[in-house]
């Protein structure tokens, strides 16, 4: 009976492993696609939000800052992307 709990918790460790190792994939691929589209700016630099939005598809976040800048925002995994916009019009990028 020992040898049937030994196997049993050898195959859920492994099970386990498998899942955490498929997330960790899929988030980097996230994560690479996210960089693929706003790095380096993409052509982005005095694109209004709709032609962000078109490339970039919906933002996590938009809203307004100081002095009339605005900022949206695009998650994947753990990095975040930044478009900053001032009168409608994208002004810079970084990713984080």
């Amino acid at each position: 009976m020992g040898g049937v709990s030994l196997a049993l918790g050898t195959l859920a460790a492994a099970v386990a492993a498998g899942i955490v190792a498929l997330r960790r994939r899929r988030r980097d691929q996230a994560e690479a696609a996210l960089r693929a589209l706003f790095a380096p700016h993409a052509g982005l630099i005095g694109k209004d939000y709709a032609y962000v939005v078109e490339r970039a598809g919906p933002a996590y976040f938009y809203g307004g800052m100081d002095h009339g800048r605005d900022v949206a925002q695009w998650r994947a995994g753990g990095l975040l992307a930044e478009v900053w916009f001032q009168n409608g019009v994208c002004t810079d990028v970084e990713i984080r």
